[in-house]
């Protein structure tokens, strides 16, 4: 096995300036959905089915970062020029999509599939925070600093396709001026590739420490999934933030508040979520864990029974309980996080990986629900309030079993 070399460490990690280009590329992408459907599939399907098609095409970066353990398995070549590997297929994968003709069905299919398929494996392989652990780069707040950073280039990514639509009238993004949103994605991935000086250093690793991308599911992994299957509700959040612009112009009259996730939802569940992050840490893990899920239940029984959709007030409550337990959410995450660097044993990135399967395809079906279907209040609350009672009962069996044992 090859030794790597320990690095001071550093305040700014790979893991964080590749959670910041996550952010960025699904939050352009997402942003300009609308007017890539129309250009590509417009003589094709009708515009609300088309957005579903080109979305579940976007959400294909998070549906294959779970195979990338079998991938890497069977194509261990890859691992030994990796960084140089990605960085320049992202941005032929890119170029490609700059040269897309408009109304070109098949093309479109290709090169859109390609690119997200190669987006979701870079991010899979510098996402995981063993990458950091072994370098001793690791900082005590890794996992605040990668959803931070995640949130950054989401808002990023906004301004940027913002300033877009200020420029270019929606004729001509339709018309193909969407394609500029590309660029500046494949300048961030040209600069990462020029500046990093360390990448003999991450080859080395990646390539001798290859259990990094294996799923060798333990018995602990049910439980794991379990105890941060609740992380689903601050990413559903995230994405639908990002579809502000689009998506309310869309979905049926009833569904138009549901849709709108405000700053202000954003900025409460960073406020939560870093605040709980310090004040769980003062507490022994099973509390929080405890204390929150419980909550959830209580809130979320008491929400089905008494909540409406007549009242003005009621989609304000709802939009407010969901961002208090998202970022209550990723506390816990953070918090449970198993982050070793004595042992390769991650279930972190595996939970992740997981997480981002389960979020890619309900994703697809949520905005389905809101362009086509009246979505009532009390049937989220009872969602949820399901949610939390297995997350609770996994908890509670999996503690049993190992007293038992």
């Amino acid at each position: 096995m090859k030794k790597v070399n320990e690095v001071k460490k550093r305040v700014i990690s790979r893991s964080d300036i590749n959670s910041f280009f996550d952010g960025l590329d699904i939050s352009i992408f997402l942003n300009l959905s609308p007017f890539i459907s129309i250009y590509l599939f417009e003589n094709f399907v009708d515009i609300n089915f088309s957005i579903i098609l080109i979305t579940s095409l976007i959400f294909l970066s998070y549906t294959v970062r779970f195979f990338s353990g079998f991938v890497f398995e069977y194509f261990d070549n890859f691992k030994h020029n990796i960084y140089k590997f990605f960085c320049i297929y992202l941005i032929v994968s890119y170029g490609l999509i700059l040269l897309l003709p408009s109304s070109s069905l098949f093309l479109g299919f290709i090169f859109i599939c390609l690119n997200r398929i190669l987006v979701g494996y870079n991010n899979t392989v510098f996402f995981s925070p063993l990458l950091e652990n072994n370098s001793r780069t690791m900082s005590q707040f890794f996992n605040v600093k990668l959803w931070l950073f995640f949130l950054t280039g989401i808002l990023i990514g906004l301004s940027f396709c913002k300033i877009l639509n200020q420029i270019y009238s929606n004729a001509q993004l339709i018309n193909g001026f969407w394609k500029v949103g590309i660029i500046p994605l494949m300048i961030f991935i040209l600069v990462k590739f020029l500046f990093d000086k360390n990448n003999r250093q991450l080859n080395d690793f990646l390539n001798s420490e290859n259990k990094i991308f294996k799923y060798d599911f333990g018995s602990n992994d049910l439980k794991d999934f379990f105890n941060s299957i609740s992380l689903l509700l601050p990413l559903i959040m995230f994405l639908l933030f990002i579809t502000n612009s689009w998506l309310s112009s869309f979905v049926i009259p009833e569904n138009k508040q549901l849709s709108e996730i405000s700053y202000v939802n954003i900025i409460l569940t960073v406020l939560v979520f870093i605040c709980s992050n310090f004040i769980f840490r003062l507490f022994k893990r099973f509390l929080p864990f405890n204390v929150v899920n419980i909550s959830a239940i209580l809130v979320f029984l008491t929400l089905f029974l008494v909540s409406n959709n007549v009242t003005s007030y009621s989609i304000d409550l709802l939009k407010f309980t969901i961002s208090v337990f998202s970022g209550l959410s990723l506390a816990i995450f953070n918090l449970d996080a198993k982050i070793n660097s004595n042992s390769f044993n991650n279930s972190y990135t595996r939970t992740l990986n997981i997480l981002f399967l389960i979020l890619s395809l309900i994703m697809p079906i949520i905005i389905y629900y809101l362009l086509f279907n009246s979505i009532h209040y009390q049937n989220i609350y009872l969602i949820l309030l399901v949610l939390y009672m297995i997350i609770i009962c996994v908890h509670f069996l999996s503690n049993k079993l190992k007293k038992s044992h």
